[in-house]
């Protein structure tokens, strides 16, 4: 049939039928390919997401998918391609949330900026299959070259900026991190600084930090944990990370240990 018989059929434009022919094309070649037996057809339009993007927004419909449940698990499933350390990563995810909440009333984040935070702790150790020599930019790369579904391209910048800058110097003049606003520099490097302190959690890998807890009390960070573990290369290395925290929020991490009575 000619475009105007398929108009007339099936009750469409002229133009929509112009392209008909070659959807067709490509449906096929993607069945082809994919070797699909099914194909689910919605029956929505751009007007019908831009209509249930207001909805959502003002609290008109509430949804019930969790979405940042898929771009976390979207996340994971990257970190296992590069084969990342799990077992570091979950314990690592864990405390910097910890620390997180606990300086909700000092970074003045929100629930997506804590998203972002936990993106980065699942992704931090990607660049090590790649290159053992510079990891972090490596992961910086793999990230940015990393479409992960729910995140935008502006949002992956700063995760893969607190990704590199987790373990090399932040205030390096020559880096191309100088090329964004101030405010979006100010958010990388208060992420940064939690993740620098909860990774230094587990610097051994071992995960000693498993039950951890933080308040900010008298300008301090208190970070407890419960553990029967030798943890002097954590303490050690802590100092360290707990200097950059204080200069950017001027608090000053502290970690308490405590013996686990439980075992």
């Amino acid at each position: 049939k000619n475009i105007f018989q398929l108009s007339n059929k099936i009750g469409i434009t002229e133009e929509q039928a112009s392209l008909l022919l070659p959807c067709v094309l490509v449906y096929k070649r993607l069945i082809e390919e994919t070797e699909t037996e099914n194909i689910w057809f919605p029956q929505v339009d751009l007007c019908d997401g831009m209509a249930a993007e207001y909805a959502f927004s003002h609290n008109i419909l509430k949804g019930h998918h969790d979405f940042e449940a898929d771009i976390l698990h979207a996340a994971r499933v990257m970190a296992k391609r590069y084969r990342a350390n799990m077992a570091h990563t979950q314990i690592l995810e864990k405390n910097v949330l910890t620390i997180f909440d606990a300086m909700k009333k000092y970074h003045g984040f929100g629930n997506r900026e804590r998203i972002l935070l936990q993106l980065a702790a699942i992704l931090h150790d990607c660049g090590k299959y790649i290159s053992m020599n510079q990891p972090a930019q490596s992961s910086y790369n793999i990230i940015l070259s990393t479409e992960i579904i729910g995140i935008s391209h502006f949002e992956r910048e700063i995760i893969a900026n607190v990704v590199r800058y987790n373990t090399i110097d932040i205030f390096e003049e020559h880096d191309d991190v100088y090329g964004i606003d101030n405010d979006t520099y100010l958010t990388i490097v208060k992420l940064v600084a939690m993740l620098r302190v909860a990774n230094a959690l587990d610097r051994s890998h071992k995960q000693k930090f498993v039950d951890t807890r933080a308040v900010v009390k008298d300008s301090e960070l208190l970070i407890t944990t419960y553990t029967n573990e030798d943890i002097t290369l954590e303490k050690g290395l802590f100092r360290r990370k707990a200097e950059f925290f204080e200069e950017v929020y001027g608090i000053r991490p502290v970690l308490k240990r405590n013996k686990d009575i439980r075992k």
